[in-house]
């Protein structure tokens, strides 16, 4: 019996062994992950050495599973598989040393942080002090954001290079403003609603520099742009024309100390041109300020100097600065000149000039078409604003004094139009303009006195006879214009038709609503044009009506 029961002890001792022999093998590896650097534990490897210690333990015998050694393995494994979750979540890279020492604080633990192990970490009871891990690891997650945007911020400005382009072979200027300041706000504002959230005081400091930063380069590129834009207006000004010396020689002057500057200033840019170095430069801030002063100054001598010679020749506006300097500057020279009578007299593309060009003698259109002065004009014997002037009267005497030839020799050939030699005689020998109006005051007036001889008499075949007649020249017409007729002819013909189909619907349109009066408001509605010869100004001649306005006709030439 003594020797059954030996034989018993004995087994359980060997199992007993076997048991401590297996743990030992498990302990020792949970031993050397305690062990480990904290800094080099990776949360997903160490929860796949845990799980292979768990299988280990499910793969012995069942007759070790009984002894309470086992259990005590296991549920430390357990335990430690558990709060993994928390041992991840204090590898993140939000954690900073800071929220280290605070977290080591708040748990009333001294730790070396470089020689912290996992075994520390895992001795601390992370479930109980887990409230105060998940809250300073909000904050760390909070500040992390805004850490890494202050690290945008600065990675960005610290290697921004300015955008440069080559201007006229002089320099290179800075484009791409839009860019430049939407970054700048965008910053700006991205930092302003920093300073709103519950983990800005940690960076109080570098944000604060950051922002006084931005707001020194939004002030120094706020004042650039307007020296750029001003410098490269009043280059293209001074810089481009040598009659500017003599016309404006103070503020050329002063153009060429400010470009000086502003050309030494660029080219420092050109050879460093990131923001935070054009940021440095020695009292740049300063100097930009004085060179936009400068060049307002300078801007508005030039403006009121050209507002002068504006309100001496109205035309004046309708060119610009540039153009205006080269119109002055060259007051004597017509070939400089021509290409600018376009744009300050509608239907003037060129002016007649004599062989020495000299004496305007009339001006051409673009079609082509010729106006012959009956004053001509000497442009020596006076500044450019004062024959210019002379110009601008002339063009509206000759019209009008042409007109008053016109309008006569038309009723006369209206008489018999069939005759078209006469027809195009007289044709050719007005300007599409006055051909136009001089059918027009036929037109008004002979409705005007059919209209009042129906009031009288009440006969009613009088307008349609006018119709009648307006539809035979409209016959006439078509047929010419589909013949074969020079440019400027067939652009007269074009127009009459038109002109032609507009008054042949007006009466169709007072004979369909039977209008029997002049002064009925369908006939009065009408834009209807009258001739007066017996007015001394010839200017005046011709009036304008539309109900109950009346105006003299201006004599643009168009």
């Amino acid at each position: 019996q003594n020797r059954v029961r030996v034989q018993v002890a004995l087994e359980e001792l060997l199992d007993l062994k076997g048991v401590w022999n297996e743990l030992m093998l498990i302990w020792k590896q949970i031993n050397e992950l305690k062990e480990k650097q904290w800094i080099t534990i990776q949360p997903r490897k160490l929860r796949q050495s845990l799980e292979e210690l768990v299988q280990q333990l499910t793969n012995l015998p069942q007759r070790l599973r009984q002894y309470d050694s086992y259990q005590h393995v296991k549920n430390v494994l357990q335990q430690y598989i558990k709060v993994n979750i928390l041992v991840t979540e204090l590898k993140s890279e939000a954690l900073k040393e800071r929220h280290w020492k605070q977290l080591l604080r708040r748990m009333s633990i001294i730790w070396n942080l470089n020689d912290m192990t996992l075994g520390q970490v895992w001795s601390i009871d992370l479930q109980r002090h887990e409230s105060i891990i998940r809250e300073i690891l909000t904050i760390a997650q909070g500040e992390k954001a805004l850490e890494e945007f202050l690290k945008q911020v600065s990675e960005i400005w610290k290697t921004y290079q300015l955008e440069l382009i080559n201007y006229q072979q002089k320099c290179k200027v800075i484009k791409g403003w839009d860019d430049l300041f939407n970054k700048i706000k965008e910053h700006i504002n991205s930092i302003t609603a920093m300073k709103l959230s519950p983990y800005f005081k940690e960076f109080e400091e570098e944000a604060n520099v950051w922002e006084d930063r931005l707001n020194r380069i939004n002030a120094l590129f706020d004042v650039w742009i307007d020296v750029q834009r001003r410098w490269v207006y009043l280059d293209g000004i001074f810089g481009s024309s040598a009659d500017i010396k003599h016309l404006l020689p103070v503020e050329t002057s002063r153009f060429q100390s400010v470009s000086t500057e502003f050309l030494s200033l660029m080219k420092r840019v050109s050879k460093s041109p990131l923001v935070i170095d054009v940021l440095n430069i020695q009292g740049v801030q300063k100097t930009l300020e004085r060179l936009a002063e400068l060049l307002a100054k300078i801007q508005k001598a030039l403006g009121e100097y050209l507002e002068r010679e504006r309100a001496s020749f109205p035309r004046f506006y309708f060119v610009g600065d540039e153009d205006l300097l080269e119109i002055i500057g060259n007051s004597k020279n017509i070939g400089r000149l021509q290409k600018h009578f376009k744009k300050m007299f509608a239907g003037v593309h060129t002016l007649l000039m004599n062989e020495d060009n000299t004496i305007v003698n009339g001006v051409v259109s673009k079609e082509g078409e010729e106006v012959h002065f009956y004053n001509h004009i000497s442009i020596m014997d006076s500044s450019i604003n004062e024959w210019l002037t002379k110009v601008e009267k002339e063009i509206s005497l000759t019209l009008a004094k042409l007109l008053s030839r016109a309008i006569p020799e038309l009723i006369k050939i209206q008489e018999n139009l069939a005759d078209t030699n006469a027809f195009i005689q007289w044709l050719d020998q007005y300007q599409a303009q006055l051909v136009v109006l001089a059918f027009q005051v036929s037109w008004s007036e002979s409705i005007e006195r059919i209209l009042e001889q129906k009031s009288k008499t009440n006969n009613n075949d009088i307008l349609p006879n006018a119709l009648q007649g307006i539809e035979s020249t409209l016959g006439i017409l078509a047929n010419m214009v589909l013949g074969d007729q020079p440019t400027v002819r067939r652009r007269k013909l074009e127009h009459l038709i038109i002109e032609h189909v507009h008054k042949r619907d007006c009466t169709r349109a007072l004979i369909e609503k039977k209008i029997g009066d002049a002064r009925n408001f369908e006939w009065l509605s009408q834009m209807r044009l009258y001739f007066d010869p017996t007015i001394t100004n010839v200017l005046e001649q011709l009036k304008i009506r539309m109900a109950n306005a009346e105006f003299h006709y201006g004599f643009e030439y168009l």
